[in-house]
């Protein structure tokens, strides 16, 4: 019994080790992060590894786009396999950020955002800051199997010692 759980736990940790833990992950977008375009585009579009959970007609993905402001500038949020999409509603320039919250085919959501830049009238590129890189969900989820899976092999290898 001893050994089968060992190997139980042996097992976890290797197949746990995966980074994407089969949940979708940001293949794309357009535009692309810290991009600085000359007019604003029509829309933003992203493409995800796998199709997107929608369940009936009912759509739990969202994607926006926010002014230096914080005002949201894109439309509603549509979606088609792997790839999801906004209309930007506003012809400006300055910076905005797309944020994005998407369920995966197995209903873990995904959560990220990136900057980008429209130049200004007078020629002027207002480069966008940089954005740090967030804990997006299957990181967050994969690092907290991997500290719990850690947590239980030390247990039962400080168990087994005893005896």
């Amino acid at each position: 019994m001893k050994r089968f759980f060992g190997l139980l736990v042996a097992a976890l940790v290797f197949l746990g080790s995966s980074s994407a833990l089969g949940h979708s992950s940001l293949i794309s977008g357009s535009p692309t992060p810290n991009e600085v375009l000359k007019v604003m585009p029509p829309e933003v579009r992203l493409e995800f590894n796998e199709s997107l959970l929608v369940v009936g007609s009912e759509n739990p993905n969202k994607l926006e786009v926010l002014d230096a402001n914080g005002a949201v500038v894109s439309g509603e949020t549509s979606v088609d396999g792997p790839y999801i999409f906004a209309p930007i509603n506003e012809e400006s320039f300055g910076y905005f950020t797309v944020r994005y919250r998407v369920a995966s085919a197995d209903g873990h959501p995904i959560t990220g955002q990136y900057d980008f830049a429209v130049a200004g009238g007078d020629g002027q590129v207002i480069a966008p800051a940089p954005t740090p890189a967030g804990e997006e969900g299957s990181n967050l989820l994969n690092r907290s199997s991997m500290a719990l899976l850690a947590v239980g092999a030390i247990w039962y290898f400080l168990l087994r010692r005893r005896k």
